[in-house]
């Protein structure tokens, strides 16, 4: 060994390796989980904290689904959907917000009545159309029958697992069967549960 590292610390890999995994089971995962939602039902809590879940063995609070509407009730406040993936039903609570959807309406509205928008584009932007048609659609009520896609936070309540939604968009069905590859996929080879 060269005489100027005697008596130095060396970095222990291994060591900085086994900090990094107890750090990591010990707080929740920050993204969100792409799950079937029976995996997601079956879930043990964990502890006393009802926002997260026990995943194998990392701790989880954002989940990613992807469920087939066969049920919704609306509040004041929000819009729950009952999502059925094949393996499972959860509930999802979307917020409502009104005012997004003027926003967007007000948006297209003067895009639509400007001259010098089309003076400037020397033809019709469907750019901006579509974009806008993306985002009212995002922000839209889901009827049953309707696929989603929704991402958001865990919550355990009366015993179950159900779902608040960050984003839910609905989906076309090549997406539905590509994620059940992708899925398939992550459980063998990525997630390995016993």
């Amino acid at each position: 060994m060269d005489e100027k590292f005697e008596g130095r610390e060396f970095w222990d890999r291994s060591e900085s390796e086994t900090k990094l995994k107890s750090q990591q089971s010990s707080s929740p995962a920050a993204h969100h989980l792409k799950l079937w939602i029976g995996t997601i039902k079956s879930l043990k809590q964990n502890g006393s904290d009802n926002k997260t879940a026990i995943f194998g063995q990392q701790i989880i609070a954002y989940v990613d689904v992807l469920g087939t509407v066969i049920d919704k009730l609306s509040y004041g406040k929000a819009d729950i959907y009952v999502l059925d993936d094949g393996s499972g039903v959860i509930s999802c609570h979307v917020a409502k917000n009104t005012a997004e959807l003027e926003r967007i309406e007000e948006i297209r509205a003067s895009f639509q009545n400007d001259s010098s928008i089309m003076l400037i584009c020397n033809q019709e932007d469907d750019g901006l159309e579509n974009l806008l048609t993306i985002l009212e659609k995002e922000k839209s009520e889901y009827a049953i029958g309707d696929t989603l896609h929704v991402q958001g936070k865990l919550s355990f309540y009366k015993e179950e697992w159900k779902i608040f939604a960050n984003t839910t968009r609905a989906v076309e069905f090549e997406e539905e069967n590509h994620r059940c590859i992708e899925l398939d996929h992550l459980y063998k080879n990525i997630y390995k549960t016993k």
